[in-house]
């Protein structure tokens, strides 16, 4: 569809660019959620345009998800660090420090990072009396603090809250809420209402398994929901398929995920 802009003649060139550089930013944001190659991919094809400055501004926002969502924490924050430096330069440092605030949340909270959940609490938790749409953003980060430093009751209840918020379902991160809550049952001994989370969650996004990030683990937790209710054979099956599925994936979060869990069953 992006070829449909080539036949574009009444827009000045300048704008064309900018259209065609916004769309294939969006195109990486997913993709960096993927364990394929289509994120790099869309990384050599944003760096043969044009704008230097609006092209490394924004490659650097999506190498900051791309590494992250690998766990490769000190790529992400030194990405993270130029995506701050071209913000002052452009005089929009508020910008960077929502974006990358809001961005590290959902990085730590895949990889289950303490010190990382923390800082962006901190941040959230001062940035939200400016901007109360960053709300749920802060409802997020305390549940997976809580979650990280063994408080899955507190974690619930801050999970249960972000979720029922309107326009939830709507959200590209609704599918990882619901696989940390269901996490947080999990560890409350709760594994029926875990497995019926993950149930419900993988039904809603059935299509959306190849986006790793999104959806590993609401599939994790709905093995462990099994094993926990003694349906070892079923457990044991749909561990297997996420083998299978991300067998090619190169991915250490991912990886490790699985066999971790697999470890724990």
């Amino acid at each position: 569809r992006l070829q449909r802009l080539d036949h574009v003649t009444l827009l000045p060139p300048g704008v064309l660019l900018m259209l065609r550089m916004g769309a294939l930013f969006s195109l990486g944001l997913l993709e960096c959620q993927r364990d394929d190659k289509s994120a790099l991919a869309r990384f050599e094809e944003l760096d043969r345009l044009g704008g230097e400055n609006v092209r490394s501004f924004m490659l650097d926002q999506l190498r900051v998800l791309y590494h992250g969502f690998r766990g490769e924490i000190t790529e992400a924050e030194r990405y993270r660090d130029s995506v701050e430096a071209h913000a002052v330069q452009q005089g929009a440092t508020w910008k960077a420090e929502v974006w990358s605030t809001c961005t590290m949340n959902a990085v730590y909270g895949n990889t289950r990072d303490a010190d990382g959940t923390k800082r962006v609490t901190e941040h959230l938790e001062r940035l939200r009396l400016e901007m109360p749409s960053l709300e749920q953003f802060y409802e997020r980060a305390l549940g997976t603090q809580a979650m990280v430093n063994g408080a899955p009751a507190r974690a619930a209840t801050w999970y249960e809250k972000t979720l029922a918020r309107t326009g939830a379902a709507d959200r590209v991160g609704w599918a990882a809420v619901r696989g940390a809550l269901a996490m947080a049952y999990n560890e409350l001994g709760q594994h029926a209402r875990a497995q019926q989370i993950c149930e419900e969650t993988l039904a809603a996004r059935a299509g959306d398994l190849d986006y790793v990030a999104l959806m590993l683990q609401p599939q994790l937790q709905y093995c462990k929901a099994l094993a926990g209710q003694a349906s070892w054979a079923a457990a044991q099956a749909a561990l297997d398929q996420l083998f299978i599925r991300y067998a090619e994936s190169d991915n250490p979060v991912t990886r490790g995920a699985i066999h971790r869990t697999a470890a724990e069953l």
